[in-house]
């Protein structure tokens, strides 16, 4: 498979009420020469078991920090069911659209396949998959509804190619 086709399967939410209603489905990636900034090609898959290639590939590109004004790229859902969380009183999940940079790796790890939907929401929320699924269900559905209202393009049902 030459690099301009490769794919990742991903899986993609189909349900705003319910967070473990998924299909997955193949996405195109792009050219492996676009994955680090437009720096040289990354080897070939053949190559990329070696830890030269794994190591090239985990490595994070810069992204700026920037100021953002107003609160349109969060929501805040308050918890009905509040918990701790190593000691701290949680009562409330701040969901973040993501930065393109965060959408890159992202997508790199689709790559290596294994990625979720929880993923994505845990890069959302700066919370564990594992914190995620522990929620009520009220409440895990209020998070994961404002998280697939931010869900970048590439991971959005219309956006994927069937699979049919």
């Amino acid at each position: 498979m030459t690099a301009e086709h490769l794919t990742a399967t991903v899986a993609v939410p189909i349900s705003k009420d319910d967070p473990n209603a998924v299909k997955y489905e193949e996405i195109p990636l792009p050219p492996r020469e676009m994955w680090e900034d437009g720096q040289a090609a990354a080897p070939e898959p053949e190559d990329a078991a070696s830890p030269a290639a794994a190591a090239d590939l985990a490595a994070p590109a810069p992204v700026e920090a920037l100021d953002f004004i107003g609160d349109a790229h969060r929501r805040v859902v308050p918890l009905k069911h509040p918990f701790r969380l190593n000691g701290e009183k949680i009562t409330h999940i701040t969901v973040k659209r993501l930065r393109m940079g965060e959408v890159d790796a992202l997508v790199k790890k689709t790559a290596k396949g294994g990625m979720t939907t929880f993923d994505v929401y845990g890069e959302m929320t700066g919370l564990s998959t594992s914190v995620l699924r522990g929620l009520i269900d009220e409440d895990g559905d209020a998070v994961t509804d404002a998280a697939f209202d931010f869900l970048p393009r590439i991971f959005r049902p219309e956006a994927a190619p069937s699979a049919s």
